[in-house]
């Protein structure tokens, strides 16, 4: 049952034999939302509505119930009537809609396509026949839609799959696995509560009232029965008040000045104590993440296959320390979610400077998505050595070029895909997090909301951030041990 309307030119089933006929993919990658994602991005460029359904069915696991029920024995038609049924039921694609890509995909799994789709049992929105076993993974996270600019990873260790993104248009995001109690969210905190200010009283709390300002001066009238003043008495009359004015104002510059070269005096003996100044604003927030809201997050929302082991390679280092490679993009959307994390993790080890405000590409996925960029930007610690290579910026326009050493290690660890990230040659990162989080919020919106433990922002970058500051650990031998030596981190880098 082909639905002309979803695939007027057959290029999904073409896609779809393309695939199962390459000899390094086959009907297992029908399974893999991830390397799906990235395949079909290359194949269907043009049927993103066709796409995304095939992700969506990928992730749900529609080939692989497909191919249980058909070893069964089970008819052909009735198997894809109920796989389609409890598609529709899980998701909110419409019944059309489903009957449509569970075809599709049953004739790439070698069904005559004149089978056509049977109905089958009522379920209930659950499989006729059991399941493979899951183990749970405390560390599982939602699942990434993943872009030409997100490198695909090697398979993801065995456990649960992670929380399917909503690949079509209006469909919410569907756990792939049993769904944890909701978290009460917080608001996004923008700024400080607004206190109905009454007449008299301070706008806020704690603010001195208004300072209640004396009304015009008003000139005296003559005193009655005062004859009127001729022109020369009144110049002589007011001969003295200027006088007075005049000497007024000596005293007030003198009194001044006074007053400023004390000030100044003062400032000069306060500077001499080398106070630390006071750190406010967006960078402040994004690289002083209390600690108690690390540990309180864990891993969060972050990926759980976002960072990737590296055996028996040659340790990075740089200036004799160890050495973290960062290459990203100004375009990429995934880049500017993943330097939030990063940020947040190195600022544990060392000190940021130069942090501007950027954003993503309008005309790419998740458009103009908020972040804070390397380029231009410095970083110190005792510890590490960051280097970060931009190399293409909003407008996909070359920017900085990585050299052999770093272009080798890009194209065999990352495929050349954004954001990569190399930490000590002992583990890679791709895309931490699903950069739809953030999409919509500002810098300042971001960067409040990471000290809130249970917000879905702190969830996922901070998650991220612990994450890597894991993987940063091991590279340093666990130091310093106030970072490393936490529960949290331990956990996390036991997990690896």
């Amino acid at each position: 049952m082909t639905n002309p309307s979803w695939d007027p030119h057959g290029e999904v089933r073409g896609a779809l034999r393309a695939v199962v006929a390459d000899p390094e993919l086959g009907t297992e990658v029908l399974s893999s939302p991830r390397v799906m994602s990235n395949i079909l991005r290359d194949f269907l460029p043009d049927a993103p509505r066709g796409a995304n359904l095939l992700i969506a069915a990928s992730d749900a696991d529609v080939p692989g119930k497909l191919r249980t029920y058909l070893a069964q024995g089970m008819d052909a038609g009735v198997a894809q009537g109920i796989v389609a049924s409890v598609f529709a039921e899980q998701t909110a694609l419409t019944q059309d809609a489903c009957q449509w890509v569970v075809h599709e995909i049953a004739i790439a799994l070698g069904v005559p396509p004149q089978v056509g789709i049977s109905a089958g049992p009522k379920t209930d929105g659950r499989p006729v026949v059991s399941q493979r076993p899951t183990t749970v993974d405390k560390a599982a996270a939602p699942a990434r839609p993943t872009s030409r600019m997100a490198p695909p990873p090697p398979a993801a260790p065995a456990g649960p799959q992670r929380d399917g993104p909503a690949f079509y248009p209006g469909q919410p995001a569907r756990p792939s696995q049993p769904v944890q109690p909701a978290q009460p969210v917080q608001p996004q905190f923008q700024g400080q509560p607004q206190y109905p200010v009454q007449p008299g009283q301070p706008p806020y709390p704690g603010q001195p009232p208004p300072i209640q300002r004396p009304a015009p001066y008003q000139a005296q009238q003559p005193y009655l029965g005062q004859p009127p003043m001729l022109p020369y008495d009144q110049v002589l009359a007011s001969a003295p008040p200027r006088r007075k004015c005049r000497r007024n104002v000596i005293i007030a510059v003198t009194t001044s000045g006074v007053a400023v070269l004390l000030i100044v005096a003062f400032l000069y003996v306060l500077g001499s104590i080398a106070i630390p100044p006071t750190r406010t604003g967006v960078n402040a927030q994004v690289t002083g993440v209390p600690v108690r809201t690390l540990d309180a997050v864990g891993s969060g929302r972050s990926y759980s296959d976002a960072v990737h082991r590296i055996n028996g390679a040659r340790p990075l280092t740089k200036d004799g320390k160890p050495e973290v490679l960062y290459i990203g993009a100004a375009f990429c959307p995934f880049c500017a979610a993943n330097q939030w994390s990063i940020i947040v993790a190195l600022s544990r080890f060392g000190t940021f400077a130069g942090l501007t405000y950027s954003h993503s590409s309008p005309k790419d996925s998740y458009p103009n998505t908020a972040t804070l960029t390397f380029d231009k930007a410095t970083y110190t610690s005792k510890y590490l050595t960051f280097v970060s290579v931009e190399s293409q910026n909003v407008n996909r326009q070359p920017l900085q070029n990585p050299t052999k050493l770093e272009t080798s290690l890009w194209k065999k660890y990352g495929h050349f895909y954004w954001p990569f990230m190399d930490v000590g040659n002992r583990f890679y990162t791709s895309s931490l997090f699903d950069p739809a989080l953030l999409h919509g919020k500002s810098q300042k919106q971001i960067a409040a909301a990471l000290s809130h433990p249970s917000s879905p922002i702190a969830q996922a970058v901070d998650g991220s951030a612990n994450r890597v500051t894991a993987a940063i650990c091991s590279m340093t031998g666990n130091q310093p041990t106030s970072v490393c030596g936490t529960p949290t981190i331990t956990a996390i880098e036991r997990a690896l």
